[in-house]
């Protein structure tokens, strides 16, 4: 019942809000927020790094079930997987332990990925990994990558189409609106030393569910290339991932002063990741608004926004301030944490209350 007043409450609030003012054009000498690209290097990578499941905390399962389910696993594939697993996780960085930050936190890079996302040719990337792994390892991951070449090229074939797709979603995304809203973020978040990002469209299996994912400077949009080609166009993706972005690139000494505000008003329960206590469900608000500003009917609050019932419950009780300070050029200060804490600690006590 809280939960509904809760929601009820924002809902009457966005009612009720007027109109955001008509935004500036953004400067002409603004760079652009993203550049999108589709390159085969970084294909092979992510269809080979989570079909080995070599971290299977963090491989996405989709890949492994769609390539058992076109029968493409062979004889040998174990050892061949175990082999690339020993090499992969030699140069994969450690997640940081006790870490409380719950906004802008920023991963160390996987030199070993961004190899492959920077390369425009296999050759390149390999190059590239010798100049950081003995040339034994990167023989094994060149092994691997002939070894199953043959068994990817129907889906290499498939990926063909996101050549025009990445033109089209380029296009999308240099539409001042874009160029407009990450200002609003930069001001919002303090973030002053942003570069663009890299979009780099994936190979994804034909399932329901569309992903994106941000490693380092790069975006990776999973979207199968016919099943999900207007998802795969979406702008509203790699926004989502510009506001994570955004977010990290605050100024450390902020982003800890807000940690510790937030934290000493809403204390993060066990078990959750910090990120996903404040973090995701700001970036799912923020993406929101940016929907707002270019197709206002697409902002339902009848539909969940995320996978998860918090984070999607969270941003949309976030919705409305978010809106407001954005359309007003404020920034994330220690009353407005303070203000979001009290909000958080709300919704937390709402759902002890109602759990069976």
């Amino acid at each position: 019942m809280r939960a509904a007043v809760l929601l009820a409450g924002l809902l009457v609030g966005c009612s009720r809000s007027s109109a955001p003012p008509p935004p500036s054009a953004p400067s002409s000498s603004a760079p652009p927020a993203f550049e999108v690209a589709y390159r085969e290097p970084a294909d092979v990578f992510e269809i080979v790094d989570n079909v080995s499941r070599w971290l299977p905390e963090k491989n996405e399962p989709e890949y492994r079930d769609a390539w058992d389910a076109r029968g493409l696993g062979a004889p040998g594939d174990d050892a061949l997987f175990a082999a690339y697993a020993r090499v992969r996780s030699r140069s994969y960085p450690p997640e940081a332990e006790g870490d409380v930050l719950v906004l802008g936190h920023a991963k160390a890079p996987d030199r070993f990925a961004e190899a492959f996302y920077r390369a425009t040719t296999l050759e390149a990337a390999y190059a590239e990994l010798a100049t950081f792994l003995p040339r034994d390892d990167v023989a094994v991951v060149r092994r691997v990558h002939d070894t199953l070449r043959p068994r990817l090229a129907p889906l290499l074939e498939e990926s063909r189409a996101y050549a025009s797709l990445a033109s089209r979603l380029e296009a999308r995304l240099r539409d001042p609106a874009v160029s407009r809203f990450a200002a609003k973020l930069r001001a919002f978040h303090g973030a002053t030393d942003t570069s663009p990002l890299t979009v780099l469209l994936v190979w994804w299996p034909d399932v329901e569910s569309t992903r994106g994912a941000k490693r380092g400077s790069f975006v990776l949009v999973r979207a199968h290339p016919v099943a999900h080609a207007k998802e795969a166009v979406d702008p509203a993706v790699p926004i989502h991932e510009l506001a994570h972005d955004v977010a990290s690139h605050a100024p450390d000494a902020a982003k800890r002063a807000r940690a510790a505000t937030f934290l000493a008003g809403c204390p993060r329960p066990p078990g959750v990741r910090a990120v996903a206590l404040l973090e995701e469900p700001l970036a799912v608000a923020e993406q929101k608004v940016f929907v707002r500003d270019v197709a206002p009917d697409e902002v339902d609050f009848s539909r969940s926004w995320y996978g998860d019932p918090w984070v999607s419950t969270f941003a949309k009780l976030l919705y409305a301030p978010v809106a407001r300070a954005l359309d007003e050029g404020r920034a994330l200060d220690e009353t407005a944490i303070r203000r979001v804490a009290r909000t958080c600690a709300e919704l937390l006590r709402t759902a002890k209350s109602v759990a069976p």
